[in-house]
C-alpha cells in the first residue's frame, strides 16, 4: 500500500507540480495543497490596490493571500482523519498560515518542511520552525546561526527532478534564466562580455523575469519577459545546453537547483557562487568559478567537453534520494 503524504510548495513556474510527480514516482500517495494563487472579492481586490499603490504597504499583498490561503485549504483538508498520513512535506512554510500547519500536523504522523530561501529573506519561518519534526535550510550560514536555538534543525543541499527522462541533442550554447535584481544584471553584463571577448559562443537563451518593473534593453542577448518558462519546460531547455549561468543571489550561499540540473543533464557552469568547490562533484574542467579562475582560461573551458561524474554521486543528488533520506526511509 503506498504511504500517503500532504505536500505544499511554491507553485512557481510550475515547480510544485514536479515535485508532485516525483514524490508519486516514489511511490508516495500524494495529496497536493500547492496552489497558484487566490480569488479575491472585488473590495479585497480594491483594498490591495490602494494599499500597494497609494500607501507602499508591501505586505498588504501577502496578508491578504493568507487570509484567503487559510480559508481555503482548511475546507479542502477539513475531511480528514487524525493521522491520515503518514508523512507532510512543506517546502517555503511560511508561505502557510499558521492555523493550517496547526492542522496539516494533526493528520499527519511525521512532518518535515524545508527552507530553499535564506532565512533572513523570510524571516517569519522561525516561528514555524518548532513545530516540525524536522526542519531543513539549505544555506550554512542559517544553520550556523540557529542550530543551537532549533535542535530539529538540519542542513540539506538542493536536488534536481528525476521522475523526467530522455537527453536532447546539445543546441544550446548559454542558457539562464532568472528573477530580475540590479546586481544581477550587473553580474550577468559582465560575464557575457567576458564570454563574448574569450569565445565564439553564438547561440544564448537569457531570460530575466521582469513582472512588475520597467527596465531598459541593455544587451541584445539578454531576454526581458514577463511569461517565464514552466519548471518542465526550463528542463527542457537545460537538457539541450551546454553551458548554464549560475548568479548567486545577495547574502545567499547555498547551491541553487541549477547547480543539480546541471549534474543530471551534464552541462558546464559558470558562477559566482564559490561553495560549489566544497563539493564532491565540483571539477574545475566542468565549472568555472568567478572569482577564482581566471577569465583567460574561460575560452578553454568552454571549448572542452563536460568530464563525467561518478553515477553514485548524481544519484545522491536526485530528489528520490533526497525525500527518503529527509523521511528517514530505508
Amino acid at each position: 500500500m503506498k504511504k500517503k503524504i500532504i505536500f505544499g510548495c511554491p507553485s512557481l513556474f510550475g515547480i510544485s507540480d514536479a515535485i508532485a510527480k516525483n514524490l508519486n514516482h516514489c511511490g508516495f500517495e500524494v495529496f497536493d495543497i500547492s496552489t497558484p494563487g487566490v480569488k479575491m472579492n472585488l473590495f479585497d481586490k480594491m483594498r490591495l490596490s490602494i494599499q500597494k499603490d497609494i500607501f507602499r504597504d508591501k505586505k498588504i499583498k501577502n496578508k491578504l493571500y493568507i487570509k484567503y490561503k487559510s480559508k481555503e485549504i482548511l475546507e479542502i483538508i477539513s475531511h480528514f482523519k487524525k493521522n491520515e498520513f503518514e508523512y507532510s512535506f512543506l517546502i517555503r512554510s511560511d508561505i502557510y498560515p499558521e492555523d493550517v500547519i496547526d492542522r496539516i500536523f494533526e493528520i499527519s504522523k511525521y512532518n518535515i518542511g524545508y527552507q530553499w530561501d535564506g532565512v533572513d529573506r523570510f524571516p517569519n519561518v522561525l516561528n514555524l520552525i518548532p513545530k516540525f519534526d524536522k526542519f531543513f535550510v539549505f544555506d550554512e550560514k542559517d544553520y550556523s546561526i540557529y542550530k543551537s536555538r532549533f535542535p530539529n534543525l538540519h542542513i540539506a543541499d538542493n536536488f534536481y527532478i528525476d521522475c523526467f527522462s530522455g537527453f536532447k541533442e546539445k543546441s544550446i550554447d548559454l542558457f539562464y534564466v532568472a528573477a530580475y535584481t540590479k546586481n544581477r544584471l550587473i553580474d550577468l553584463q559582465i560575464i557575457l562580455s567576458k564570454i563574448k571577448e574569450n569565445s565564439n559562443l553564438e547561440f544564448f537563451k537569457i531570460f530575466l523575469d521582469i513582472r512588475g518593473k520597467k527596465i531598459k534593453p541593455v544587451n541584445p542577448n539578454i531576454q526581458y519577459t514577463k511569461n517565464l518558462l514552466s519548471y518542465e519546460e526550463n528542463l527542457e531547455m537545460v537538457s539541450k545546453s551546454k553551458v548554464l549561468l549560475d548568479l548567486r543571489r545577495e547574502n545567499h550561499d547555498g547551491l541553487s537547483l541549477r547547480f543539480f540540473e546541471a549534474l543530471k543533464y551534464k552541462c558546464k557552469i559558470i558562477t559566482n557562487n564559490k561553495t560549489i568547490i566544497n563539493y564532491d562533484f565540483y571539477n574545475s574542467a566542468n565549472i568555472f568559478i568567478v572569482g577564482i579562475d581566471p577569465w583567460k582560461h574561460l575560452n578553454a573551458f568552454l571549448n572542452t567537453e563536460f568530464v563525467s561524474v561518478e553515477d553514485s554521486i548524481i544519484k545522491k543528488y536526485s530528489f528520490s534520494f533526497w525525500i527518503k533520506e529527509k523521511l528517514d526511509i530505508k
